[in-house]
Formats: structure tokens, C-alpha cells, sequence
């Protein structure tokens, strides 16, 4: 499923935030759900998907997490299996989304959080104003364990930071920023997507899928939308960005 560009570049699609796994919180609740989700990724042409439920520190050990989220996946695979579809969906890769707090960066475990095969963590802000305790975290986080940040749906985030907020958040050393698909597709809200590209942002995709009616994965017209708007150096740079968080640079 891989999609080439008029300088005969592959570039891969991939949805790097749902809630795809069957019973991990808000999202999908058996998995009939979920496949039925991943059945959708599929038709839309992604390559990959990134399972991340929903990660609390302060509520539960790293290690605990892992042990339910093994659970749920084993849950999801057999289901596949007896419908023979483990082969002929996109590349599963698990993860997490975690919300970001002050003690977050002493726990070493939390490595094991990342994208199956990657140092790219998926981070969850505060819906608050941007304080130096949570900036310090993620630094912490970044430079400590050598960790990509990636920083969940960040257009929510956008009326709530200063402009200086936000330049502090981009300056993290190696940080990437997710939006929501729906973003892009929304013509009053994509122009804010286009600048960070236009700027040098590293930006990459995301469903934040919970279910196939409220909140389905529809990710596909957002990667139409990019192709659209974003030329030459800069969208060879989104690409880039995809391969390098999710392990694959050798399509570069």
C-alpha cells in the first residue's frame, strides 16, 4: 500500500494515534469494533496503524498497563484469526497515549511505552495553559531517554498557548507534532496545520479514532489534503518525518 509521488519517492501513511485496542479505555469496546476499525484503515490505503490507548502514571504502573494492553492485543489477534485477517491489514504497531506529568521522567519504564520498534512516545498535554513544570517534563523525557516526543493532537492546544508558548513547545529538541486528521480536512482549522509544515515542523497524522460512529478512524482525505497543498521540499519533509518516527528510513 505503499504511495509514490511525482519524484518517484515512496511515501508511507499510517495512523499514528487510535483507540483501536478492545476494552483499554474510551475507545473500542470488543473487538468486533475494532476490527471493524481496522477493516476501515485498511480500505482508506494505510500502511500502518498505531494502537495507543490511554496511558495515567499516576494511576497505574508502566508495567501493569503493558500487562492489560497484552491482554487486549491477544484478545484482538485471535479475533483475527478466525476471520483470517492477521495477514491483510495494515502493519499493527502498539503504543500509548501518555498524559504528560511532572514525575513522568523518573520512571525509566516508560520507554517501553513507545511505538513498537521505535523511541517515538506518544505525549498528551494538559488541557490548561502551558506550564514550565509540564514543558520541563517532556524536555526531560526527550534528552534523558533519548526519546522523540510526539505530541498528541496539538491543534486542541492552539487557543490555549501564548505564541510564545507554542515556539517553546517546537523549540524540544527532536519533538514531532500529531493533529487529527479532522483538522486537515476542516478548511477554517488546516491553515494552522500548513504553516507548521511551512515553518520546518515535523507534523504527522492521526485519527484519534475511538469507534466507527462518533469519533470513526477517517484519516485518508487528510493525507489527500496534504498531497493537495503541500509541494516539493516540504512535503518530501512530512514524509521524511513519518519514516523517521516509525523506524523506516530506509524508504527515504
Amino acid at each position: 500500500m505503499e504511495h509514490t509521488d511525482t519524484a518517484n519517492n515512496v511515501n508511507i501513511r499510517g495512523d499514528f494515534h487510535s483507540h483501536i485496542l478492545p476494552g483499554m479505555d474510551d475507545g473500542a469496546s470488543d473487538s468486533s469494533i475494532s476490527i471493524a476499525m481496522l477493516m476501515s484503515l485498511k480500505k482508506q490505503n494505510m500502511d500502518f496503524v498505531c494502537l495507543t490507548p490511554h496511558y495515567s502514571y499516576h494511576r497505574e504502573s508502566v508495567n501493569d498497563f503493558l500487562t492489560r494492553r497484552n491482554v487486549s492485543y491477544y484478545r484482538l489477534t485471535e479475533a483475527l484469526r478466525e476471520q483470517s485477517l492477521e495477514n491483510d491489514l495494515p502493519q499493527i504497531r502498539l503504543g500509548a497515549e501518555v498524559r504528560v506529568e511532572p514525575d513522568l521522567a523518573n520512571d525509566s519504564d516508560i520507554c517501553k511505552l513507545c511505538y513498537t520498534g521505535t523511541n517515538a512516545l506518544l505525549l498528551e498535554l494538559p488541557f490548561s495553559k502551558l506550564e514550565n513544570r509540564v514543558y520541563e517534563a517532556i524536555e526531560n523525557i526527550a534528552l534523558k531517554y533519548r526519546i522523540i516526543p510526539v505530541i498528541a493532537h496539538f491543534e486542541r492546544y492552539r487557543k490555549l498557548y501564548s505564541k510564545d508558548d507554542i515556539e517553546r513547545i517546537f523549540s524540544i529538541p527532536n519533538a514531532v507534532i500529531q493533529v487529527n486528521a479532522e483538522t486537515v480536512q476542516s478548511f477554517t482549522e488546516r491553515k494552522f496545520v500548513f504553516s507548521m509544515i511551512s515553518q520546518g515542523v515535523s507534523v504527522i497524522l492521526g485519527s484519534d479514532a475511538h469507534d466507527m460512529e462518533m469519533r470513526p478512524p477517517s484519516i485518508e482525505k487528510a493525507y489527500g489534503k496534504i498531497d493537495a497543498k503541500v509541494k516539493g521540499h516540504e512535503r518530501a519533509r512530512f514524509y521524511q518525518t513519518i519514516c523517521h518516527v516509525i523506524g523506516h528510513d530506509t524508504y527515504i
